[in-house]
């Protein structure tokens, strides 16, 4: 009798267990209000999809998830996206008291760690749960901490629900934030202007946009990408300075996020695509006037100018500053050029231009290695004074243009720095650093690697570097025999494996390398991994479980690979889940030759589709850079391939995933399809879809193998380090 009660009790554990995996406990979510008469809720994060419900304003509703400019809701049986322009987050402050405090995607210890913050930050709440407060985290995502780590300014009893919540300003009920006008029309923003550290912030894309600039926004890394014709500006939250057409440009207040939006200093974001900016303090007023709208008066509600209004009896200075090809060129325009005052000494130009103004004073200071390039103008009396400052290795050229109007100070590309950085027992990397963005390309010559940075002069750096405290390395040669460009040579004492790459800004050239012997042999091995498995079921289509796709194309491309004499093993050959870290650990454990991640894809855009490929060898990782060539190679090979599915070209993309991050081998991952498209989950169902798939997952690989060569060989992670 008790071995049918034991039966029954592990009969209703089971079923247990499984409506807890497929009712997932509920979390609490943030809560918001609509502040429009009427608000529609989409079917997807964008106002191309259909309309599933409407909520008039003032009704509570549950946020989910919130993408950029779009909120996941729920409000009763419905669940749907609606923009974040018409609903109001219900917030409230936290100050952390601790120390250090763990950040988590959801409310428990259990739930993985998404960053720290530290004692005295203040973060805005958005909901109790428990134990754990749910907050915004510096992406706009949603995040947890424990609530013994936090206080709020008043008490908040154990058993509420939530705070007493402290809601963001709307719109209209914004009194106290300073009005911004553009070319005379007042702007109205989802977030309003506010004052940090003495300095005001405004809504960057609203202004941007308004411009005529187009923005873009990469959560991975929490940058703003905003260009028009001419001008590409690179903002990243929380540093102080901003990369324009790449060349760094300090500003006073770092950029911040508030309620989804990038907040950014008031000059910066008026003047950085040519606009001029007035602040009125008295009356609160700020007016952007934009290069396209010219010289306008001032809006009724400001009793100043913008800065120093034109007057007809003086004559303007325009002083652009600008990263070309060639190098960096200041260009100084007048129509009084040739009354125009020039001492020039060593490397130091002052201007005097009699009856004249400028209208906006002139500050740029620009990092040269050690120095810096400073240009200031300003007015004194009727008269401007410029003075532009070169540290002394750079070179300069004045030339005219504009009929003799404008003067250019051309100062060419040239080198600003080299530095090494050793890594592991006998890694090297060597970076080059210009003064602007460049272009290279490199060849072995015998041992030696030969790399050529196009357009670019030796300028302050030497022509031999010999570095104490490497066996490995002997030297590092610059040539600058041609006239367009710049010869790198580094010589080693034994045979190398090299890599060679660029900054994201284009103005640092990294060349690692190790020895040739630090390679690990060719073992053949490659390692499949089918994605998820077990309780995780990945992407879950109509009737239709990732998982289970996963397993049966890598299965597939397995058996083909092995018909042709090449070893495989597996990270799963059933339906079981692997640890997220377990997986890669397999592969280096088999010191595998090659490790390939096969996927399908999801999205609440029911109509994104599409093949992609995906590698990770950042630069600042110089264990995975080593692979950066390999890794890429094999990525876009089974994009190549899988392209013949005639699915949508997604392309080849890099992103720090786990699998790929802690592979020790060249490895990548791929999404064949979407299962969330009614499509393509329909052809993912069809064997002979699997079976090609697999072929062409095989073909990429087959093709790699037969490539791979001693200098292409996984590295040995335990030499090197990154």
């Amino acid at each position: 009798m008790s071995y049918y009660k034991s039966a029954i009790w592990i009969l209703f554990f089971l079923l247990f267990c499984s409506f807890i995996a497929g009712n997932p406990l509920h979390v609490q979510a943030a809560t918001a209000k609509v502040n429009v008469d009427v608000a529609n809720i989409r079917s997807a994060p964008n106002t191309k999809s259909s309309v599933s419900g409407q909520i008039i304003k003032d009704t509570s509703i549950k946020v989910l998830k919130r993408e950029e400019g779009w909120m996941q809701i729920q409000y009763g049986k419905v669940n749907g996206w609606i923009s974040e322009s018409l609903v109001t987050l219900q917030v409230f402050p936290l100050t952390v008291t601790a120390d250090l405090a763990n950040l988590r995607k959801g409310p428990g210890t259990n739930f993985a760690q998404t960053g720290q913050v530290k004692k005295g930050m203040v973060l805005i709440g958005l909901e109790k749960s428990g134990d754990w407060y749910q907050v915004q985290g510096a992406n706009g995502d949603f995040v947890y901490i424990n609530a013994d780590l936090v206080a709020t300014k008043g008490s908040v009893s154990n058993t509420a629900t939530q705070p007493p919540p402290v809601t963001t300003p709307s719109r209209s009920e914004s009194v106290t934030a300073p009005q911004v006008y553009l070319d005379k029309n007042l702007m109205k923003f989802e977030v309003e202007p506010i004052i940090r550290d003495g300095r005001t912030l405004v809504p960057l894309r609203a202004i941007f946009e308004a411009m005529g600039a187009t923005v873009e926004w990469e959560s991975n890394t929490s940058t703003v990408t905003a260009r028009n014709e001419s001008i590409m500006v690179q903002l990243r939250i929380g540093d102080n300075f901003a990369l324009v057409n790449g060349v760094r440009t300090e500003i006073d207040v770092p950029a911040q996020l508030l309620g989804g939006r990038t907040l950014a200093p008031l000059r910066f974001v008026g003047e950085t695509f040519g606009g001029k900016v007035d602040w009125n303090s008295a009356n609160r007023v700020i007016n952007i006037i934009s290069k396209d709208a010219g010289q306008v008066d001032e809006h009724s509600t400001s009793d100043s100018n913008v800065v120093n209004e034109p007057r007809a009896d003086l004559d303007e200075v325009k002083v652009a500053f600008t990263t070309e090809v060639s190098g960096l060129k200041i260009a100084i325009t007048s129509d009084k050029m040739k009354d125009m005052q020039l001492q020039e000494t060593n490397n130091t130009l002052n201007y005097i231009f009699s009856k004249s103004y400028i209208s906006t004073a002139v500050s740029i200071n620009q990092q040269a290695g050690a120095g810096q390039i400073n240009i200031n103008g300003n007015n004194e009396g009727e008269q401007v004074k410029l003075g532009i400052s070169i540290p002394s290795g750079l070179n300069f050229q004045r030339s005219t243009e504009n009929n003799g109007k404008t003067e250019v100070v051309l100062i060419p590309n040239a080198v600003v720095g080299v530095e090494r950085q050793p890594f592991g027992s006998n890694g090297e990397r060597i970076i080059v650093k210009t003064l602007a963005p460049t272009t290279y390309s490199n060849n072995m010559s015998g041992d030696d690697m030969k790399v050529t940075i196009n357009a670019t002069k030796i300028g302050l750096g030497q022509s031999n570097y010999t570095f104490g405290g490497s066996k490995f390395l002997k030297q590092v040669e610059l040539d600058e025999s041609s006239t367009s460009m710049l010869g790198v040579r580094i010589s080693t004492n034994e045979k190398a494996k090299f890599t060679v790459g660029q900054s994201d800004d284009k103005k640092e050239v990294h060349i690692l390398f190790i020895p040739s012997r630090e390679a690990v042999p060719n073992n053949g091995i490659v390692v499949l991994d089918a994605g998820h498995g077990g309780g995780d079921t990945g992407a879950r289509g109509t009737n239709t479980n990732e998982k289970d796709i996963n397993l049966d194309i890598t299965l597939k491309a397995g058996k083909i690979l092995e018909k042709n004499g090449i070893k495989v093993h597996y990270t799963r050959t059933t339906d079981i889940k692997v640890e997220l870290e377990d997986i890669a650990t397999y592969a280096n454990m088999m010191n595998a030759e090659l490790f390939v991640s096969v996927h399908n894809n999801s999205a609440t855009n029911k109509n994104a589709n599409g093949t992609e490929t995906y590698f990770y060898a950042p630069i600042d990782n110089s264990a995975l850079y080593m692979q950066k060539d390999d890794r890429e190679r094999i990525a876009s090979l089974l994009m190549a391939e899988l392209s013949k599915l005639n699915r949508e070209y997604r392309g080849v993309k890099q992103k720090n995933l786990s699998v790929l991050r802690n592979a020790n081998m060249p490895s990548a991952l791929v999404e064949i399809a979407f299962i969330s498209n009614a499509e393509e989950e329909a052809l993912l169902r069809q064997e002979n879809f699997r079976q090609r798939a697999a072929q062409l997952i095989a073909d990429a690989i087959i093709s790699y193998m037969k490539g791979s060569s001693a200098s292409q060989r996984p590295i040995n992670m335990n030499e090197v380090m990154p």
